[in-house]
């Protein structure tokens, strides 16, 4: 009985035989057709081989997609739960496979210490551990593959009747997935839809206290929270559905932006101590309500409602009911420290005041909940917030700071925002390989505390976390595939959208990263959209992309009162009065990232390369200065002699030696490497 079944296309041989290889020095039996031996028929061993299998690799490419050999493979795999699949070059895969997680390999090397790599062997071997290795009791669909340059009279099995209708039967399952997909059509009440995703939107707030809008909020959130620990459901980001509060908004139409077949909708009116709550589940395409329930309920049973809610929705859905319903880890059954720390998640900053107001609220939290670790995390937060005071007492807001997060830890220690926040401190300090564990770290913290699936970003934090850390070791494409997976789970987060913008224009790709920075103008007012454009357009070097976004750059600076970027403009064809002026900044500002890429734009290397240096060497930034050095346009600096002590200093050659170069830096001869 074979460990894995290796599906692929002919013309992608040579990588089929690169994974058989790095599958096998991994200790596993990998079964392919390079497996057969003289004499033995085709279509039954490949069959048998398929059905045997724990786990069947389906390398897809754009010559696999459109093989129906390797479709009929994936679609069996998928059905007896065996399906790993693996991109080796970018395609669009089948329809119904889009929404199965897939790991990106397309430019794999073989190098099995890769950091992608050991992922996808990681995710390969407990598809093995939990693998019941035979095919699903009364399967009956056979799968009769043949070389695909074999002629229809060579394919010899192919021509029974038997086999036509085994083929029959994949064919209408493949074509009834997509229909699934496409319209999440229902047959009647014992027939699950296909298309299991949703969207909770704001829950309006019917009291007449308008103060209790975060009370809905909170409530909200949480349902969301619940709905998105459930395994067989996709569900919206909370930045995406938040997005559209207070907005009468076409449900088609919410439908059709957020990528969703219903939506979650619903009221919360309080009266003292008497909590009334509507909700209703709505299909998109339709408008049909699926389900709808009234909750008349004491305030002190708004936990037990939340859960109450999310199973009803969970089962109107026809999803499996897993672990993950209930309380999203280090909430509380306390109502008042509960309703505290909702009243601080609804402050809205405008000054030191409203922080010292939030910042009150939390601390009510704590004291009459210990336990309540969400309030301790946001305090640690909320201490090292510069508008939580000012510098002559930044030692004590430390100490605070330290201390809430000492609180959160002791709660819950394995928490991914433990490892995550352990990473970033390896990180500024320049220990990238201990940065690498924690990461790996949080990642298995996750899988342990949001029931195998993606954290929210919404609740480990935006930008810093695991899915950017490979763009800070130069593996761009990586972070891209991720950023992209996160993209879908929340479409209108303007965070996710400009790092995604910023990682296409740093692989060259520049009608995609002006596309995505255009398509985040709309989501939210975010003060480094202008900034980021403007950088990869001078990556870029053409001034027709530029321009536009400098000329909405210098607005946003002439609001605050600086000239930076109008002068520079005046300066585009005055190179050495540009480079004076650009000297003269470096030395009053020497941690300024952004001189960086004007000096190269003007082609000084080497002062570009100081200006980088000073931002390594600035506390706090030299995680947005990791990030910055990949920068398209500053190919030039990575040249620089004194680029790779930089890159020694900051543990990043350590990093690669153990996890695998990068996308721009090789090893040469000896100790010596090289980067472009």
């Amino acid at each position: 009985m074979p460990d894995v079944f290796l599906s692929y296309c002919r013309e992608d041989q040579p990588v089929a035989r690169r994974f058989a290889e790095g599958l096998e020095r991994e200790g596993l039996g990998v079964w392919w057709d390079q497996s057969l031996s003289a004499g033995e028929s085709f279509d039954k061993v490949t069959e048998k081989a398929l059905k045997d299998a724990r786990a069947v690799v389906v390398l897809w490419s754009k010559q696999s997609v459109q093989s129906r050999w390797v479709r009929s493979e994936a679609t069996l795999a998928d059905r007896y739960g065996t399906l790993v699949p693996a991109m080796i070059e970018a395609c669009d895969r089948p329809i119904m496979f889009e929404l199965t997680h897939t790991a990106d390999l397309s430019d794999w090397n073989g190098n099995t210490s890769d950091p992608r790599w050991r992922s996808f062997i990681d995710g390969l071997r407990k598809t093995l551990a939990g693998s019941a290795s035979v095919a699903p009791a009364g399967s009956s669909i056979d799968v009769q593959r043949a070389p695909e340059s074999a002629t229809p009279s060579e394919r010899g099995g192919l021509r029974r009747p038997a086999a036509w209708a085994a083929l029959a039967v994949v064919a209408l399952a493949i074509a009834a997935g997509v229909f699934w997909y496409l319209h999440g059509r229902q047959s009647g009440p014992a027939t699950a839809a296909v298309v299991r995703s949703i969207a909770v939107l704001p829950f309006e707030n019917f009291s007449s206290d308008a103060d209790q809008d975060h009370f809905a909020d909170g409530l909200t959130e949480e349902i969301l929270n619940s709905l998105a620990r459930v395994p067989d459901l996709q569900v919206t980001a909370r930045t995406s559905a938040f997005a559209f509060k207070g907005k009468a908004e076409d449900l088609k139409a919410v439908g059709k932006t957020l990528g969703v077949a219903h939506v979650l909708e619903g009221s919360v009116r309080r009266s003292g101590d008497q909590l009334r709550i509507t909700t209703q589940l709505i299909r998109t395409d339709t408008g049909f309500h699926l389900w709808s329930e009234t909750y008349d309920r004491p305030v002190a049973d708004i936990f037990k409602v939340q859960d109450d809610i999310a199973r009803a929705v969970a089962g109107a859905l026809q999803v499996t009911l897993g672990v993950g319903i209930g309380q999203q880890p280090g909430m509380t059954h306390n109502v008042e420290a509960y309703q505290a720390w909702l009243a601080a998640r609804g402050v809205t900053f405008t000054g030191s005041a409203s922080m010292r107001q939030y910042i009150e609220l939390l601390q009510q939290a704590v004291a009459l909940d210990p336990d309540f670790a969400q309030p301790w995390w946001d305090l640690s937060a909320a201490y090292s917030s510069v508008l939580s005071g000012g510098p002559e007492d930044a030692a004590d807001r430390q100490h605070k700071a330290d201390a809430a997060f000492a609180e959160y830890r002791r709660l819950l220690p394995d928490s991914p925002r433990i490892h995550e926040r352990l990473a970033e401190d390896a990180i500024e300090s320049g220990q990238m390989i201990a940065a690498a564990e924690h990461y790996q770290a949080a990642a298995a913290a996750a899988n342990r505390f949001y029931g195998g699936r993606p954290p929210p970003l919404d609740i480990i934090g935006q930008g810093k976390t695991p899915i950017g850390f490979a763009d800070l070791v130069g593996r761009p494409r990586e972070s891209i595939a991720l950023f992209e997976q996160a993209r879908a789970r929340d479409p209108l987060n303007v965070v996710i959208a400009l790092w995604l913008a910023y990682l296409y224009g740093e692989v060259g790709d520049f009608p995609s990263a002006f596309a995505e920075f255009k398509r985040s103008e709309p989501l939210g007012q975010d003060a480094r959209l202008t900034q980021l454009a403007v950088r990869i357009a001078l990556a870029s070097r053409d001034r027709k992309l530029l321009l536009p976004w400098l000329d909405k750059r210098i607005e946003s600076e002439r609001a605050a009162g600086i000239d930076f970027s109008a002068r520079l403009k005046s300066l585009l064809d005055k190179p050495d009065e540009a480079l004076s002026f650009l000297h003269a900044e470096l030395a009053r500002d020497p941690q300024n990232l952004l001189l960086s890429t004007w000096l190269a734009w003007f082609g000084d290397y080497g002062a570009a390369l100081n200006a980088m240096r000073g931002d390594f060497q600035r506390a706090g930034f030299r995680y947005a200065a990791l990030w910055w050095i990949w920068d398209p346009g500053l190919s030039g600096v990575r040249k620089q002699p004194g680029f790779k002590q930089l890159m020694r200093e900051n543990g990043l050659v350590d990093y690669w030696r153990k996890y695998g170069w990068n996308d721009y830096c090789k090893p040469t001869t000896g100790d010596d490497f090289a980067c472009q």
